[in-house]
């Protein structure tokens, strides 16, 4: 065997060495992943009608939290219970024992209309600023808005933005009578 030969040879034998180290390489990533599809398929997951709390499956009609029941309901011990009258429901609303009512009132009272010359009282049950009550349909109601001098609902939405709605007479706002006309704006509130 000449020089050239035995370089030709060693040089095979090194390829050989790379390719062999490449295919172990491989070959234990490809198993790593395997065993973690397998780790993923092992994880239990709860049939229905069971309720997954946490790494536990509890018995059908269970909860693990509030959100697991239903409307003026809440979760105590794993069961779900009438939560207590007044308590918050809905947007703004309360709960009477059995329903959510009085959405969108956050608080506020039928007695609490300021355009029947009530003063402004704050929705105590709002985060939005400047929020005060009115009866809007026969309905309480938490609202911002003011008097404006417009009378189009064009008009009130520019000033108060998308669901402002005109209360053509509220006494507060009438108060300037005939000379100064003014009418009242109020967009009701969601948070």
């Amino acid at each position: 065997m000449d020089g050239t030969q035995f370089d030709d040879v060693l040089r095979s034998i090194a390829v050989t060495r790379r390719t062999a180290l490449g295919g172990a390489v491989a070959t234990l990533a490809g198993i790593a992943g395997w065993t973690e599809i397998e780790a993923r398929k092992k994880k239990k997951k709860c049939k229905s009608p069971k309720v997954k709390c946490g790494k536990k499956c509890l018995p059908a009609g269970s909860c693990c939290d509030d959100s697991d029941c239903g409307t003026c309901q809440t979760c105590s011990d794993k069961t779900c219970v009438v939560a207590p009258t007044g308590s918050a429901c809905g947007v703004g609303g309360s709960c009477n024992g059995t329903a959510c009512i009085n959405e969108g009132a956050f608080g506020c009272t039928l007695n609490q209309d300021y355009c029947d010359d009530s003063p402004k009282i704050a929705c105590s049950r709002s985060s939005t600023p400047g929020s005060f009550c009115i009866a809007n349909d026969g309905k309480p109601a938490c609202v911002v808005g003011a008097c404006i001098f417009e009378d189009t609902p064009q008009a009130c939405e520019a000033a108060f933005g998308d669901g402002a709605e005109l209360k053509e007479f509220c006494s507060p706002c009438a108060l300037g009578g005939p000379t100064d006309p003014r009418n009242g704006c109020f967009r009701p509130v969601t948070k």
